[in-house]
């Protein structure tokens, strides 16, 4: 069964952001991922979101049975450092990741220091 959240990717930004989402939210969005009928039921979900684990615990926590989540960002990451070796190796190493916002607003004190957590450095704004 494949179902895909319209709201889950902006419950995940809204955390980061600091303003919490509540779990009858959360446990609305995952339903439609636990079937259990004909004595089958979900046993796997993967997280076809790059947002998605930032709310993996809360998954967990608002699941009605146990199963495996599957997150496929390591999966990911591995590939495009590959990637990344088959270029030449740059000079000097590169700065850290510098988020820009674009829509003119700064980003609340909160979500600065949840990104710094990522290792990104402050924000700014466009020029």
């Amino acid at each position: 069964m494949l179902d895909g959240s319209p709201r889950l990717a902006s419950y995940a930004e809204a955390e980061l952001a600091g303003t919490p989402v509540t779990d009858k939210e959360i446990a609305a969005e995952l339903a439609a991922c636990f079937v259990d009928q004909d004595g089958k039921r979900t046993d796997t979900v993967v997280l076809a979101c790059t947002h998605y684990p930032l709310l993996l615990e809360r998954f967990r926590a608002n699941a009605p049975w146990p199963v495996d989540w599957i997150d496929p960002a390591p999966a990911i990451a591995r590939r495009v450092a590959d990637l990344l070796h088959e270029r030449p190796a740059a000079a000097a190493s590169p700065p850290p990741p510098e988020m820009v916002f674009t829509s003119g607003h700064a980003p609340s004190p909160t979500l600065a220091k949840a990104l710094a957590g990522y290792g990104f450095k402050p924000a700014r704004q466009p020029v």
